[in-house]
């Protein structure tokens, strides 16, 4: 018996049918953040829009209305989406109603989206902090959160992998990173294949992980950094008291994710390599420290070749004197 649906046309199925059978089917293959993202995106933006809408009225105009809406609506803070958010809402859309077109061997998918201009993503400068901001805030932050902000700096570990950390992930020699945490779920499939990591001990580092010991050792927990009532730390409640300090003591307005951009910046300007940063980052190999730290790598400051024109001048004249 053939069992294809290609006898339902576009009038008869819902956008909100088919996307809620669409995801029970595709859910079990994605990663826990994954699967949160796209939820959310069902939830606040496909549904609601298209929800009731058969796919046989689905046209470029629909799609480009669509557009309009979610660069008209605003965040939780009250702000525009962003183009990477919207960018984020629109690629499952594409996903979905190709897949719909495919099942039911349908036509005119590409017409859809052809011709629909996204906005730019633009690329976030980094800006790191110099030592005197850092100092300061460091005098003006809560002492209890002090070692966690202390590590950060050091180690240019991502915000959800601090979170995460617990002590049987560090040993004698290494900080080991194997684990992350997103709103306040605990999840090992990290975000990338160099994300799993492993960071030698400094005398710095250990003077630090001892402070954060002592303090919550009343707590018996797994975890290294907690709240004052001995839970792991909510990274919403950690940004709320950043923002408030930062804002007590009028510095510039950094995101606390500007720790990791601290780190990476100050290790290139003291000379460390990009070989060295990039594996403490968590990234698999350095373009991404080239492409957006180069401006702190000490022989990038100059004009590229002075080293080697210096060289070759020199062994000119050593040539021309003989």
């Amino acid at each position: 018996m053939n069992n294809r649906v290609s006898y339902a046309g576009p009038q008869d199925v819902l956008f909100g049918d088919y996307a809620a059978k669409w995801w029970e089917a595709m859910k079990p293959g994605m990663t826990l953040s994954k699967v949160r993202d796209y939820t959310s995106i069902l939830r606040v933006h496909h549904i609601p829009y298209f929800g009731k809408i058969p796919f046989s009225d689905f046209n470029p105009v629909l799609i480009k209305k669509f557009l309009s809406h979610l660069q008209s609506k605003k965040n939780q803070f009250n702000e525009p989406l962003s183009a990477k958010r919207i960018h984020n809402v629109m690629i499952p859309l594409r996903v979905i109603v190709l897949d719909a077109f495919i099942e039911y061997d349908w036509t005119g998918f590409v017409a859809i989206f052809e011709r629909l201009k996204l906005p730019q993503v633009k690329k976030y400068r980094v800006f790191p902090f110099n030592y005197r901001e850092w100092e300061t805030l460091m005098e003006f932050m809560s002492k209890w959160y002090k070692p966690y902000f202390d590590l950060s700096i050091q180690t240019g570990l991502r915000p959800s992998e601090q979170v995460a950390l617990k002590w049987v992930a560090i040993d004698d020699e290494f900080i080991h990173i194997e684990l992350s945490r997103v709103r306040n779920q605990e999840k090992d499939d990290l975000k990338t294949a160099g994300s799993y990591r492993s960071i030698p001990l400094t005398t710095s580092l250990l003077r630090t992980l001892r402070a954060q010991k002592e303090l919550t050792k009343d707590f018996e927990s797994p975890y290294v950094f907690l709240n004052t009532h001995g839970r792991p730390i909510l990274q919403d409640k950690l940004r709320e008291l950043w923002l408030r300090t930062m804002q007590k003591i009028k510095l510039p307005h950094r995101r606390m994710y500007d720790t990791r951009h601290t780190f990476a910046s100050w290790a290139l300007a003291a000379g460390e390599s990009p070989e060295w940063v990039a594996r403490t980052l968590g990234h698999v190999n350095t373009s991404m420290v080239y492409k957006t730290y180069g401006r702190y790598i000490p022989n990038l400051k100059r004009k590229d070749g002075s080293a080697f024109e210096k060289q070759f001048k020199n062994e000119i004249i050593k040539d021309n004197s003989k």
